[in-house]
């Protein structure tokens, strides 16, 4: 074991506190005052070593496992919606149209009277063929003739000059002109003729002034 220098220190002093005779010399004076010197060093170091072996047995505290904390969760701000803007750019849907709905009737008396006045050249033109070359398809063709009515099955026609409707009323070429119409209408009826004087005012006033119609020009 090594000494510290203070044990040598102390240990020169006992020795040179010994009184050893030269011829009467023994070790044990020596030997004892080596021992006091040790156990005196003990002594003075016992109480801190003993306090440091006291406080090593000590039992450990078991360290309490320090956890990390959990971090706190912030509460997350509420999301406000903003309010709803109506749209003034919403596509505006029109009003539905109610389709036509298109029924065909067959044709009564006033819609018959509109064909034969719309389609009048026609009627003359169909006209069956033992009644082209007759003085009465002559007067339907060139005097002016205008279907003004229908009923009763009769198809009532107006003329411009009296002439005209005085030869149309003749029994002969009143049939052929019923003839004609009942041929383009495609079932009979009856004609009966009346005067009706043209707007005209020249022949107005030529017929005030005696003038009669003669003759009619067949175009």
């Amino acid at each position: 074991a090594k000494a510290s220098l203070a044990q040598i220190l102390k240990a020169v002093k006992l020795f040179g506190q010994l009184e050893l005779g030269f011829d009467n010399y023994s070790t044990l004076p020596l030997e004892l005052a080596l021992v006091d010197c040790v156990l005196s060093s003990e002594g003075e170091g016992g109480g801190p070593t003993r306090q440091i072996e006291y406080e090593t047995r000590q039992p450990v505290k078991a360290a309490t496992p320090s956890y990390p904390k959990q971090p706190t969760a912030k509460p997350e701000p509420a999301i406000v919606s903003p309010p709803a803007v109506p749209e003034a750019a919403a596509a505006i849907t029109p009003p539905a149209v109610p389709e036509a709905t298109i029924t065909i009737t067959p044709p009564e008396p006033g819609s018959e009277l509109e064909q034969l006045r719309l389609n009048w050249k026609q009627v003359v033109a169909q006209a069956p063929e033992d009644t082209k070359k007759t003085p009465a398809i002559a007067i339907l063709r060139s005097a002016g003739v205008k279907p003004v009515s229908f009923e009763d099955n009769t198809v009532v026609l107006a003329f411009r000059y009296p002439l005209h409707k005085e030869k149309m009323g003749e029994p002969e070429n009143q049939q052929v002109a019923e003839k004609i119409i009942s041929n383009f209408l495609g079932r009979p009826c009856r004609v009966r003729c009346v005067y009706e004087p043209e707007d005209n005012h020249l022949v107005q006033e030529a017929q005030r002034m005696g003038a009669q119609v003669t003759s009619v020009e067949e175009k």
